[in-house]
């Protein structure tokens, strides 16, 4: 789904080596560090991070919401899912400020 949602072009066989030079551009540019299997966000760098996850963070966020709904009730009709998702984005969005489009319809 976010495949298709954000324009990815990489099919699972790929992945991998991506991320890896994702995570080297982002060492690179000083934004994470790397201390074993662990990635570590530079503190003073955090704010550029926000910024390029801004992006994808509604649809991570969407998604979210419609897998907690099924997995709360794997036989839940589309139509009620739908419903139900666009219930809890309300009021999260409400209680957090958390804006999700497509949800809120």
């Amino acid at each position: 789904m976010l495949k298709a949602e954000l324009f990815l072009r990489w099919n699972n066989d790929e992945l991998a080596e991506v991320l890896d030079k994702q995570i080297e551009e982002l060492t690179r540019q000083g934004l994470i560090s790397q201390k074993d299997d662990l990635l570590l966000i530079n503190p003073s760098r955090a704010r550029t991070l926000q910024l390029l996850a801004a992006g994808a963070r509604e649809t991570v966020q969407r998604y979210a919401i419609t897998f907690w709904l099924l997995s709360a009730n794997p036989s839940i009709n589309r139509g009620t899912l739908e419903k139900e998702s666009r219930t809890l984005a309300q009021r999260l969005s409400m209680l957090h400020g958390i804006n999700a489009p497509g949800v809120l319809r």
